[in-house]
């Protein structure tokens, strides 16, 4: 109850902000006024989506998640198309990918793990020409010898953006851990990400775009059991 109340106090006060912002394109503003309203709700909105994550986090510890076939071929395109339209996203978005149905065992959460991935993408990206591409292929994993390996899709979320340095790299997927890579930071959303790849049964790591120069960007990994 009480995160349902803070998840409306917020949007109201994203609703009045865009009311002051709609207000003000008739008035006269110096540019500093004009930018705040903007600000403010890009904050509200980092609000509401951390609190979502945390509710999330919640619910999977006490809930028992469903595995079943989703379609995550389809499922990514949808949700590139509405982050360049509702974001208004000056990157350029690619997708690699077999021509075949890809299906993967998981759930509805599906979503959640390709928008955290591709949403830090977009936030921690500061080149000139912005592009995100995402490369979908086939892998057989086991995690030593004496194990069968188990046939994954894995996803490769590959970007130009400010890279992670190695000392980071894993504690990004740690729920205590607070990015100090930029301003924005990443938030608990890549704790949300690799709770549910492991409920999902998958993997996620991430490289350097470049060896050994982890400023030129990044590759998220995420492998999910083929369907």
């Amino acid at each position: 109850m009480l995160a349902h109340d803070i998840s409306n106090i917020l949007n109201n006060i994203n609703l009045s902000l865009q009311l002051a912002a709609s207000e003000s394109n008739s008035i006269k503003l110096p540019e500093k006024l004009r930018f705040l309203p903007r600000m403010i709700r890009s904050q509200v909105q980092d609000g509401l989506t951390l609190l979502s994550n945390i509710q999330k986090i919640s619910e999977l510890e006490t809930k028992k998640i469903e595995i079943e076939k989703v379609d995550a071929g389809v499922l990514l395109e949808e949700i590139i198309t509405n982050l360049t339209l509702c974001n208004n996203s000056d990157v350029l978005f690619e997708i690699e990918k077999p021509d075949t149905k890809i299906e993967v065992l998981a759930d509805a959460f599906l979503k959640d793990i390709f928008e955290n991935i591709l949403l830090n993408g977009i936030k921690h990206n500061q080149s000139e020409n912005k592009w995100i591409k995402v490369r979908i292929s086939y892998e057989y994993y086991k995690e030593n010898e004496n194990i069968v390996p188990t046939k994954f899709v894995k996803f490769e979320f590959i970007d130009n953006g400010i890279g992670i340095p190695d000392a980071l790299k894993q504690k990004i997927f740690n729920r205590q851990h607070r990015s100090t890579i930029s301003s924005k930071g990443m938030g608990i959303g890549l704790s949300l990400v690799k709770t549910l790849i492991d409920a999902f049964n998958g993997k996620i790591w991430v490289d350097n775009l470049i060896k050994n120069d982890y400023t030129k960007g990044s590759i998220f990994t995420v492998l999910i059991p083929k369907a």
